[in-house]
């Protein structure tokens, strides 16, 4: 089980790694840091891995960062907008679902 884990983090970090690699431009990356940490978060709540959850967090937050520092600033204001709101959106739909789980994890406790 831990050998398991262990394999998922590691591959979920490989992705992280060869992303900005693969995807040179920064508004790409920014897209699929994002995707990847809804992903991280999704399976680290599905397969009950807090590791790789809280990995997720800190991609989210890395992706905010990154939007507010390089991203908007090469932008046209249209673009701006579209790029906030998509990741408002992605970061709102990951907040639902990780108070759902938590909703459902502190119900199942006596």
């Amino acid at each position: 089980a831990v050998l398991a884990k262990s394999a998922q983090l590691v591959g979920a970090a490989l992705l992280f790694v060869v992303a900005p690699i693969v995807f040179g431009t920064r508004v790409e990356t920014t897209i699929l840091w994002t995707g990847a940490g809804a992903a991280a978060v999704a399976w680290g709540l599905w397969r009950r891995f807090t590791v790789l959850r809280y990995l997720g967090f800190i991609l989210f937050f890395a992706v905010l960062g990154k939007v507010f520092l390089f991203d908007i600033s090469g932008l046209a204001l249209p673009l701006r907008i579209i790029g906030l709101i998509i990741v408002a959106i992605s970061l709102l739909a990951v907040s639902y679902g990780y108070a759902q789980y938590r909703r459902r994890v502190v119900a199942q406790q006596p």
